[in-house]
């Protein structure tokens, strides 16, 4: 906790890690990334958070990813891991900020976070890779100052597969239509009841 770096504050990735048990990466600035930098290529970065892990209160200072940049590779989480109360003040994905190959959430929360500049306080994301909501999967109070989608922000022509979500599920999803797949509209999945 506690460290300043251009890309990723707590972790610069390039490899593999994961977090388990209540293990947590809190409080660290960026550049890009405050929290985490996720970034190789889309075989090598590989970034998981299992059990109570947390990354929280972390700050992109001027662009993306207030808790976490993937910019390629893959990046993952399940059980309770949370990431809560991270800021990107001029940029977007004040939690995540996706642009990799991979993103599965199955369980765990991203509440809390805020992205100043422009959109996505919660999740921004950039790819044209499919994400996956499975379990039960939290993505809720986030603030996008602008006004812009604040918990889940989608600019890219993909599909969100949420059809493994289970009951109390809670999520905000809204699609920028300003770029569509090339035919008819961004596709969700979801099942009955969430």
């Amino acid at each position: 906790s506690g460290n300043t770096a251009n890309d990723g504050g707590g972790v610069f990735n390039y490899y593999h890690v994961d977090m388990y048990d209540t293990s947590s990466i809190r409080d660290n600035t960026a550049v890009t990334g405050g929290g985490v930098c996720n970034t190789g290529s889309s075989n090598t970065a590989d970034f998981c958070m299992h059990d109570n892990s947390s990354i929280t209160g972390n700050t992109a200072t001027t662009h993306y990813g207030g808790g976490v940049y993937t910019c390629a590779g893959s990046f993952s989480m399940e059980n309770n891991a949370s990431i809560t109360g991270n800021s990107a003040p001029d940029g977007s994905g004040g939690g995540v900020y996706h642009s990799g190959t991979y993103f599965e959430m199955n369980g765990g929360s991203i509440t809390g976070n805020t992205a100043g500049l422009a959109c996505g306080g919660g999740i921004s994301v950039n790819s044209a890779n499919s994400v996956e909501l499975k379990g039960k999967v939290t993505i809720t109070g986030n603030t996008a100052e602008k006004g812009k989608c604040s918990n889940y922000y989608q600019d890219s022509d993909h599909v969100i597969n949420a059809a493994n979500l289970t009951e109390g599920s809670l999520i905000g999803i809204e699609i920028n239509y300003s770029r569509r797949p090339s035919e008819g509209n961004p596709t969700v999945f979801t099942n009955e009841g969430c």
